[in-house]
């Protein structure tokens, strides 16, 4: 037969046109029925209504012959090939949302899966809105500025019976500065007291050179060595080893970071982990086990309850596959590799590293966790969903004539995200954490409220409790964190959080220490992590120890030693003496 649509030849039991899409007379509905599937009686050619098995334009002779094919066939073939499409997606749309209200796509063990990979994406996103830089990117970009101070703001000089009103202002702080590109570094390491610094020390390094100095020991002089021809150094300053080649150490700091440098996990055992997740996971049976009304967070939730059970040789099975896996990872290596960075033969490290070759580091450990396996049988969880989260995680089990029970609950107020708790108890026994608060930002505020408690016979033993709050867009004084310690000793924190993209700084003004309602003492803290920004700390010209001989040395020892005594005296003078006969 002939498409009715295009007027290309086409078999007669096909359904609808290869050429166009068209639906063909084999396969239309009885006359009388039209697309929309509103009934007509008797509807005359030339109506513009558009029936199964006919052309728009025209309808189909009284015969049943094939009608003459239209003149721009490339023009109505193209329409009628999107109606054809649009009349199959239409029908598989419809098959889809079908098969998933049936449940078709929809088992127990996939909607338990689903509900889980949706709660930790939930949780993952709940801190995005603090806008918390990556610090992990940022730490393997290798080019990455840090500061640290403390300094003290007031004590309690009635817990020790002295006036030590005089200690405000002595403080310390730490910098560092490393550019793995540019192969570049600083640090500093410094004690202040008020605009009094008590010492300082300096380092540095430029590629292959690494120096140090200190205004107090070394008369703000600088002193550096080639690392690279370090050995060589020492052994034209008489310095000698029986066991190892002196002349032969010599290393790169920048070389020598990235060759110790974490590598990536082989893909060999990379393969093999995904395979035995994969068995894991074909191997765990999930049960629907109808609706069942639950206490999540001291709220009731109509929850669907599904039993989930994890074969105990399965999880032996899959911990016999990571035994396999880690096997693969030599422990020795990256020791191996540093040694042999700094200038080591390998008959050297040999000497030095002892031999593990046919041992197993993680083989205790593997056959502990099989031996509670065994003991435990198969892993059978109760498993709870609400609105396609999991609100919660229960498991019970009798041992040994004791009673183990674990809970874990999420959600179960007005934001999912929000509250969360877990609990552990055996027979009269048990820990307990408990955390609520705005975890999500609503409204720019994010603050959490979590209490870890341990309990026996109902009666509270230890609690650590933890507030906390952070409005982001506020400018000043925007961050708040209290720890308690069993109602006898307390942390109090405030100040300002700053972040960027990839930058943190946080300045707290009032950290204050509490014990038995009293104050210790009071801090101010700043810490700052960004990219690198050049090396702060100032570094005069080095004057390389490799070039000195002896008595160079020797001239020096006595100068850091003469410096070392000087500020011994100054110390002493800085230190008022009531203070001074308190330490005595």
């Amino acid at each position: 037969m002939f498409c009715v649509q295009c007027g290309k030849e086409i078999s007669d039991a096909a359904k609808f046109c290869p050429h166009c899409g068209a639906v063909t007379t084999a396969s239309a509905p009885k006359p009388g029925f039209t697309l929309n599937s509103a009934p007509t009686q008797g509807s005359a050619a030339g109506t513009g209504s558009y029936s199964y098995g006919t052309s728009p334009s025209y309808s189909a002779g009284v015969g049943g012959s094939a009608p003459t094919p239209p003149e721009d066939t490339e023009k109505h073939g193209k329409k009628g090939l999107f109606i054809g499409g649009a009349v199959a997606a239409v029908a598989v749309v419809a098959a889809v949302v079908f098969m998933l209200v049936s449940g078709v796509f929809s088992s127990p063990k996939g909607r338990v899966e689903a509900a889980f990979a949706k709660t930790m994406s939930a949780f993952s996103k709940a801190g995005e809105g603090m806008g918390l830089p990556d610090m992990a990117e940022l730490t393997q970009s290798k080019s990455v500025s840090q500061s640290f101070s403390m300094e003290l703001n007031s004590v309690n000089s009635e817990l020790v019976g002295y006036d030590l009103s005089s200690l405000r202002g002595l403080g310390l702080r730490v910098n560092t500065d490393y550019d793995q590109k540019g192969r570049k570094a600083g640090g500093e390491l410094a004690a202040f007291w008020g605009d009094n610094e008590i010492f300082s020390f300096l380092m540095a390094a430029n590629d292959n050179v690494l120096s140090f100095a200190s205004p107090q020991f070394t008369g703000g002089d600088a002193y550096g060595l080639d690392t690279e021809t370090l050995g060589a150094d020492l052994v034209r300053l008489g310095a000698e080893d029986d066991y190892i080649d002196i002349s032969k150490i010599g290393f790169n700091l920048f070389d020598l970071a990235e060759e110790t440098a974490p590598s990536q996990q082989p893909k060999e055992m990379e393969q093999k982990l995904k395979e035995a997740a994969k068995k894991l996971d074909a191997a765990i049976k999930v049960e629907k086990a109808g609706k069942k009304t639950i206490e999540v967070n001291e709220n009731s939730v109509n929850a669907a309850k599904y039993l989930v059970t994890i074969p105990e040789q399965a999880m032996e099975d899959y911990i016999d596959a990571l035994s396999d896996a880690m096997a693969m990872v030599d422990s020795q290596e990256q020791s191996r590799k540093f040694l042999r960075g700094i200038g080591l033969d390998e008959d050297t490290i040999r000497d030095i590293l002892p031999d593990m070759s046919g041992m197993d580091p993680y083989g205790e450990m593997f056959d502990a966790l099989k031996q509670v396996l065994q003991e435990m049988g198969d892993l059978e969880l109760e498993v709870y969903l609400d609105d396609g989260y999991v609100c919660a995680v229960e498991y019970s089990k009798e041992q040994n004539g004791s009673r183990l029970e674990l809970g874990l609950y999420l959600g179960g107020g007005d934001n999912y995200v929000d509250d969360f708790s877990f609990r552990i108890a055996v027979d009269d026994e048990e820990i307990v954490v408990e955390s609520t608060g705005n975890h999500g930002g609503k409204d720019g505020v994010f603050t959490d409220a979590t209490t870890l408690r341990t309990r026996s016979g109902g009666s509270t033993l230890f609690r650590i409790s933890s507030n906390f709050s952070y409005e982001p867009k506020t400018k000043a004084d925007n961050f708040e964190w209290r720890l308690n310690l069993n109602n006898m000793a307390s942390v109090k924190m405030a100040g300002q959080l700053t972040t960027g993209k990839d930058s943190l700084d946080l300045q707290l003004d009032d950290v204050s220490l509490m014990t038995a309602g009293m104050e210790i003492c009071s801090l101010s803290m700043d810490y700052y992590v960004g990219p690198f920004d050049g090396v702060a700390v100032f570094q005069p010209n080095a004057t390389l120890l490799g070039d000195m001989d002896l008595d160079d040395l020797e001239s020096l020892y006595y100068d850091i030693e003469y410096y070392a005594q000087e500020w011994q005296y100054d110390m002493l003078a800085l230190i008022p003496e009531d203070l001074l006969w308190a330490f005595y």
